[in-house]
């Protein structure tokens, strides 16, 4: 087993400081605020989300259906466990709700039918336990 060249790395850490900030440049070199963004996105992300949330929790906003993509993934714990709360409140008013997302740790308690797409195409439609069995057949294994 070889081990790392650690003494290498040290030796040329200012280049891979220069090739990190060269990237950093490079990715936000097209917007507006640059490398200010990386900070800002994030950040504005979370604000409306929190609003979005805020307000269907309070009940100030009554829809048919909504539609909301990877809403678990975002967020501190306290948020993730409004939103579980939320969830599980619209759930119980009979509420439509679509929810994209990769994550399966909630989606049986979350849904009482699950849609399976793969590579654009439906796959399967039905009991989350059902769907969820197809899914872990056909997700990719990266």
């Amino acid at each position: 087993m070889a081990s790392l060249p650690l003494v290498g790395l040290w030796d040329k850490r200012y280049l891979i400081f220069h090739f990190a900030v060269l990237n950093i440049k490079m990715r936000f070199k097209s917007t507006y605020l640059g490398i200010l963004w990386a900070a800002v996105e994030p950040l504005l992300t979370f604000i409306v989300l929190y609003f979005v949330f805020t307000s269907i929790r309070a009940q100030q906003i009554d829809f048919d259906i909504l539609l909301l993509d990877e809403i678990q993934a975002v967020g501190d714990k306290n948020f993730r466990k409004k939103s579980h709360d939320t969830f599980l409140s619209l759930k119980n008013k009979n509420k439509a709700i679509i929810h994209a997302t990769h994550n399966l740790d909630k989606l049986s308690e979350f849904s009482d039918r699950l849609l399976l797409l793969h590579q654009g195409k439906m796959v399967m439609i039905g009991k989350p336990e059902e769907v969820i069995e197809k899914y872990n057949e056909v997700k990719p294994t990266n």
